[in-house]
């Protein structure tokens, strides 16, 4: 998942078009990236190849729905101080450190626009627009490719989702909605815990005198590529219904972006699927998303984000080998049906 980035503009010297020239124009380079940017979702999402079975299959729907209490000063106040002190500001032009300067004047003021949000199922516009920095991914980075996008969101949408974050992820953590097979964005959860899980499984298999397979997948752009249309489905069946489920179909869409270039800002472009990148929200949605894929298959699974690791035994080698294509197959047909694509 991607970080705010302290650095408000990225300085590009150069960039490849399609056609093999060479721009130098920083309004032209900043459309271009910003255009690759919001699209690369869309694209890798065109490209995976139908099924035939639906998400639906894998998924089991919850009896219990997602009650929302408002906010209040004191919780806006705690949630402000906890946020990390830098001077850096999205389109809204107002930092962590200005916020926290005026927290007791702007405290009583902001809970009453998240409870009518919150009330009224919908999510502020201005909001939804993130301004992106390119950062390079390698030392000579002449393609849009070769740059990661680094979105910076307004400061109090940042406190808004924080208080939102901790409401859904009390209600799913106390009526144990997430699978204990995910290791990646949860308390008391890190790859420290998830190795050693995967390693005393693989002991106990050779101590039964059976053979292991491990497979390690990772998903091409997976936060990029999530469907918005099936997270909002998988939501309504976690217990997140009625005006709540309203508030995250509005919080996902009509999102926009520009991207900024040598101080020079790209024209808006809407984002049509992913979760929003460098937001408090995001990763728990993906959570959300990726939370029924132990149950695609017999694989013994274990998650951290958006990587996975499969591993099946048997004593038999070449039953083993038959065993793990058929549940590869049950993967892939996972992958296919909540359009992720493994890279």
């Amino acid at each position: 998942m991607y970080s705010t980035h302290q650095k408000q503009s990225s300085d590009i010297n150069g960039l490849k078009l399609n056609d093999g020239t060479q721009t130098s124009c920083p309004i032209i380079i900043s459309n271009i990236l910003n255009e690759y940017f919001s699209s690369i979702g869309v694209s890798m999402g065109n490209g995976i190849r139908p099924t035939n079975t639906s998400f639906t299959t894998f998924i089991k729907s919850i009896s219990k729905s997602f009650v929302l209490d408002g906010t209040c000063a004191e919780e806006v106040i705690a949630c402000i101080y906890n946020l990390r002190n830098t001077s850096s500001s999205g389109m809204d032009g107002i930092s962590t450190k200005f916020l926290k300067l005026a927290k007791s004047t702007i405290a009583p003021i902001l809970p009453k626009l998240f409870n009518k949000s919150m009330e009224c199922g919908e999510y502020p516009d201005c909001f939804k627009i993130s301004q992106i920095v390119p950062i390079p991914k390698c030392s000579s980075p002449s393609i849009p490719s070769h740059y990661r996008p680094i979105p910076i969101l307004p400061t109090v949408s940042k406190v808004f989702e924080k208080i939102f974050y901790a409401k859904v992820s009390n209600f799913l953590n106390k009526n144990k909605h997430l699978t204990n097979l995910q290791y990646g964005f949860r308390n008391n959860a890190s790859t420290e815990l998830a190795v050693p899980a995967i390693y005393e499984s693989f002991l106990e298999n050779m101590n039964k005198g059976k053979s292991t397979c491990a497979v390690f997948l990772d998903l091409s752009k997976a936060f990029d590529t999530v469907d918005h249309k099936i997270l909002l489905h998988k939501l309504m069946h976690y217990g997140i219904r009625g005006k709540h489920n309203s508030f995250f179909e509005s919080y996902l869409t009509n999102r926009k972006q520009c991207t900024k270039v040598n101080n020079y800002s790209s024209n808006f472009q809407t984002i049509e699927c992913g979760v929003p990148q460098g937001s408090v929200m995001g990763p728990l949605l993906f959570l959300i998303y990726v939370n029924d894929l132990p149950c695609a298959s017999g694989f013994q699974t274990t998650l951290f984000a958006d990587d996975t690791s499969l591993h099946l035994s048997h004593k038999d080698i070449e039953t083993l080998q038959l065993n793990v294509q058929n549940e590869l197959d049950k993967v892939d047909t996972w992958m296919r049906s909540n359009r992720l694509s493994i890279n």
